[in-house]
């Protein structure tokens, strides 16, 4: 990624009859997401690109400052 900021957003979910009554065309999307996202794989890929993972709650106190 280049330096600065970068927003990646991603739906996760479980595949599940829930999911499936909300979204019956993507569950398995929302699933593929979930997994990789507690993956040992996304895990190293963070850590090794150095990568500072936040949610919108420390954007919101910086957007605040401007």
């Amino acid at each position: 990624l280049p330096a600065g900021l970068s927003e990646w957003a991603v739906h996760p979910g479980l595949d599940n009859a829930e999911l499936l009554a909300i979204e019956p065309d993507g569950e398995h999307i929302r699933q593929t997401d979930y997994d990789f996202l507690v993956s040992q794989d996304a895990e190293d890929i963070v850590k090794e690109e150095g990568i500072i993972l936040l949610d919108y709650r420390a954007l919101q106190g910086a957007w605040n400052e401007v």
